[in-house]
């Protein structure tokens, strides 16, 4: 399972807010209990009536746009489709 680590969860309400690109931290959790980070980029583009987002981690790139919406519920939306992308749930991340 891989998943955002607290601290990039923490950044993400302020990383939706504005247009930039920004590294994030990503932890897989193997069976023996120890963890694995994961690098990532996810690039914020803030547009007038919604937000586009894209990440790259390794040479997989993913895009994702949403309508305008307060950033808690926006970064939740989108810690949801990183982790969705990061574990092979593609189906869920669209």
């Amino acid at each position: 399972m891989i998943y955002l680590t607290a601290i990039t969860e923490q950044l993400l309400p302020a990383h939706v807010r504005c247009t930039g690109s920004f590294n994030i931290k990503l932890v897989r959790q193997n069976l023996d209990g120890s963890t694995q980070p994961i690098m990532a980029t996810l690039e914020v583009h803030r547009e007038p009536k919604h937000v586009r987002c894209h990440l790259r981690a390794g040479i997989d790139f993913h895009t994702l746009t949403l309508p305008n919406v307060p950033p808690e519920g926006l970064a939740q939306q989108v810690k949801q489709w990183i982790e969705d992308c990061a574990n092979g749930r593609l189906e869920r991340a669209a």
